[in-house]
């Protein structure tokens, strides 16, 4: 999976889930329902996942989901300290035009950017969310407070770039993408697909454009060809995997 190999990976999996052997089936879980959904796999990567009941309706950005989980009555810290909970429920929060739920959500915490920072499980969930909140929060006029989250969310500015990998790059550029920096973001963005780099569905989906974040890239020429150099890269892995073994293992259908 880390040298890009989503194909490879998906079938080492489930050659594994096929000995019927349970002793690995944590840990290889982890990386192989991950992998299923970056590849398109939904239906598969929902039966090999240990995710609640309402992250399938989420993965397909049906509102559904968040009426479902909305029954569980998280409460705003932990739905904010969850990866990847909060990136998905989140976006189909704005997607679904619920935006105002999200902000809300961020608003009742009554903390400042560096208070909530504390409350996400690493640094990357933080990074992932805040633009996300922060486009949540502009549109129901709440500009100010988004402004402070994404100045808190770029102060890793130094080191994301020092770190340079593709993952980072790309954080940067959806931090960039909601200030309104777009060239910036742009350019970023194109460093890091060109250095391999594909979405990891649910915390973002493999089409950028589905991300409320890189909005204001949409109908760039540019975007557009990003994000078809990451579905072409995305369909030639799919391609990889072993129809029949995928469906000796979970069922499922390429």
């Amino acid at each position: 999976m880390s040298k890009g190999e989503l194909g490879k990976a998906a079938n080492i999996g489930l050659a594994y889930w096929k000995t019927g052997r349970k002793e690995g089936r944590i840990a290889i879980g982890i990386v192989l329902w991950p992998v299923l959904l970056q590849l398109g796999f939904a239906d598969e990567a929902n039966v090999a996942s240990p995710a609640p009941e309402f992250a399938s309706y989420l993965w397909r950005n049906d509102p559904k989901g968040l009426d479902i989980m909305e029954t569980h009555h998280i409460d705003p810290k932990t739905f904010f300290a969850i990866s990847p909970l909060t990136e998905n429920a989140g976006r189909v929060y704005i997607l679904s035009g619920r935006g105002a739920t999200l902000a809300d959500l961020y608003l009742s915490l009554k903390a400042t950017p560096e208070e909530f920072r504390k409350l996400s499980s690493d640094n990357a969930h933080f990074l992932y969310v805040a633009p996300l909140v922060a486009v949540a929060l502009k549109s129901s006029g709440h500009a100010a407070q988004a402004a402070a989250l994404l100045s808190a969310a770029e102060a890793d500015r130094t080191n994301l770039l020092k770190n340079n990998s593709p993952e980072a790059l790309a954080l940067l550029a959806r931090i960039y993408a909601v200030q309104g920096r777009k060239e910036q973001a742009l350019a970023l963005l194109t460093s890091a697909v060109n250095r391999g780099f594909v979405p990891q569905p649910p915390v973002l989906l493999v089409d950028l454009a589905l991300d409320p974040a890189l909005a204001s890239l949409k109908g760039d020429p540019r975007f557009d060809r990003l994000r078809q150099h990451i579905q072409a890269t995305v369909a030639r892995e799919r391609a990889q995997v072993n129809p029949i073994l995928m469906r000796q293992v979970i069922g499922g259908t390429t």
